[in-house]
């Protein structure tokens, strides 16, 4: 039976898989919005929509980030995972970032600056890599978590053992 002052749930031996899908699906619908509003002749209603989209997951995709880092240091990690972690925090790094910069320059050429059609497609096309750096980060935080057993509390580690 897990910690009873302990808010996280017994299956969460951190808070990282809790808050890590949050900026994933926010980021995608952001890209997905974006994608659907650069596919309109005139300014799309979904621009300030995508834009308040990329805010908040760049937002979420930080503490996930910093809540990733704190559970590296404080899991058990396989030697034979240490390379799939290590690509895991360099492309979530990468992703994080991105995103967070991006945000920054999208606020600015939504509201202070209006784009031109090459501006627009010129985001999309850094969006859609931060994308593809976020796929990536998954891809690796699934290998450690399906295949090492990383961040997964065992039947041992919540007392309950098994009986064979």
């Amino acid at each position: 039976m897990g910690d009873l002052m302990s808010p996280l749930p017994s299956w969460a031996p951190n808070v990282h898989p809790l808050v890590v899908h949050f900026p994933i699906a926010t980021l995608a619908a952001a890209v997905l919005a974006d994608i659907l509003s650069a596919s309109t002749v005139t300014r799309s209603s979904l621009n300030p929509s995508a834009t308040g989209l990329y805010i908040v997951g760049a937002t979420a995709a930080l503490i996930a980030n910093f809540s990733g880092y704190y559970a590296s240091s404080t899991e058990m990690v396989p030697l034979g995972a240490l390379d799939t972690l290590h690509a895991h925090e360099d492309w979530a790094f990468q992703a994080t970032w991105l995103f967070v910069f991006f945000a920054s320059i999208r606020l600015l050429i939504s509201y202070v600056t209006p784009p031109t059609r090459i501006v627009r497609y010129g985001a999309l096309v850094i969006a859609l890599y931060g994308l593809w750096a976020i796929a990536m980060t998954t891809m690796h935080g699934h290998r450690l978590v399906f295949e090492y057993g990383v961040g997964v509390a065992s039947d041992t580690k919540q007392g309950r053992g098994t009986s064979e």
